[in-house]
């Protein structure tokens, strides 16, 4: 039986080796954090060191486009000026420019527990006393053999 015009479509399919489809699809579409991009803008000579990066073949567009506030390569010089044009990369270049990004002190503060390293309850374990040997059930069922 066919699928006909309008057969099955393979929207939901997994990688085709195999590999853990969840941690495939978030490597492959990982980003640069937040604070490594605002490093990367600020800091004159890595963002000079990223916007003029060697030609490399494995990147999108040989890595000869790369938006440095949105950690995005392109394909080509128009589809990056596209983007630079874009609401998308104002709103991220604002956001880089002006957010303080969290440090560790920061995540610490935001604990419940105000970064105090928590007691460990103990449990007092008490030796299991021996009294009494096993015996099996005087009324055990013998078992049939045939």
């Amino acid at each position: 039986h066919t699928m006909g015009l309008y057969g099955r479509k393979h929207h939901h399919l997994a990688h085709p080796h195999g590999v853990n489809t969840r941690k495939w699809y978030a490597t492959k579409h990982m980003q640069r954090a937040f604070d490594q991009r605002v490093e990367d803008v600020k800091d004159e000579t890595k963002r000079e060191k990223l916007e003029n990066q060697p030609y490399d073949a494995d990147q999108i567009g040989g890595g000869q486009f790369y938006c440095v506030a949105c950690a995005k390569y392109f394909v080509g010089k128009a589809v990056l000026d596209t983007h630079n044009k874009s609401k998308q990369h104002k709103k991220m270049v604002k956001r880089v420019l002006t957010e303080k990004p969290w440090t560790l002190a920061d995540s610490r503060m935001m604990r419940s527990d105000n970064g105090k390293p928590t007691k460990k309850t103990t449990v007092k374990k008490e030796p299991i006393a021996a009294t009494e040997e096993f015996e099996p059930a005087a009324t055990a069922v013998p078992m049939k053999t045939e």
